[in-house]
């Protein structure tokens, strides 16, 4: 009777395998159909007296049109809020990056979305480890190490943003070899899935080339640096704060 129980425990597990990815089909496209159903609403937007938005106008109308047409649906709301506070950060308004970020965390801790959470805590505790907010950071980092712990399989930005809280608190106070090795392992993670088309992977290069430099190995900062400026000119961020910081840097390394 041995194979053939195991043969219903293979077919048992299959059942289960396919039920867990159409489920997970199914909240993909539910996400993306909200996400145009949002997109369509920003651009029927007019802004004052007809004028074209700022780009401040026009971050503060979506967070204001998430807050009131999607309430009913918080964990896209926290999603998309942790998309947008990356233009925030394009921008240099960390204030309102964090503001928003913080607000994301607390809607997704709101449905026990466990993944939402630590992506916006680790990226809360990021942004404070790098304005030298070294006890708030390591606050912010601990609960999202628990709400890691409690995920079979986090996302790969998710995981990448941790990696790189933890790399910046130890710049901070820890050994330089490590800030290093774990900012390589967040490249490494987004390029063994083939998630190279993002702003975190970008931010993971940089400090990986920063790190470098701090080592006083300029050959191999300015290698990685020209991956930065190819990163972000690949996914349309060739004018903001993040490529202008990476081309002093490559001054800095040429020099």
């Amino acid at each position: 009777h041995l194979p053939a129980a195991r043969q219903r425990a293979d077919v048992a597990v299959h059942h289960l395998l396919a039920e867990a990815q159409a489920r997970q089909h199914f909240a993909r496209f539910a996400f993306e159909r909200i996400a145009v159903e949002f997109l369509e609403t920003m651009l029927q937007s007019v802004a004052p007296a007809g004028h074209p938005y700022t780009t401040l106008e026009l971050l503060g109308r979506a967070r204001a049109l998430l807050e009131a047409d999607f309430r009913a649906n918080p964990g896209f709301v926290a999603r998309m809020m942790i998309d947008l506070s990356a233009h925030y950060a394009a921008i240099d308004n960390v204030e309102e990056e964090l503001a928003l970020l913080a607000r994301a965390r607390e809607l997704a801790d709101r449905e026990n979305d466990a993944e939402t959470v630590a992506h916006a805590g680790c990226r809360l505790a990021l942004l404070r480890a790098g304005r030298d907010e070294l006890e708030e950071a390591r606050r912010e980092l601990e609960p999202e190490a628990r709400s890691l712990a409690r995920l079979r399989q986090a996302a790969v930005r998710t995981r990448m943003q941790c990696l790189l809280a933890r790399a910046q608190l130890v710049i901070a106070d820890g050994p330089p070899d490590s800030a290093l090795t774990l900012a390589r392992q967040a490249v490494a993670l987004a390029e063994a899935a083939a998630d190279t088309g993002s702003v975190a992977y970008a931010d993971a290069l940089a400090t990986v080339s920063t790190q470098l430099h701090n080592q006083n190995r300029v050959r191999e900062a300015l290698v990685t640096n020209r991956r930065v400026t190819a990163a972000l000119d690949r996914i349309g961020r060739g004018s903001t704060l993040p490529m202008l910081n990476a081309r002093l840097d490559e001054a800095r390394y040429l020099r």
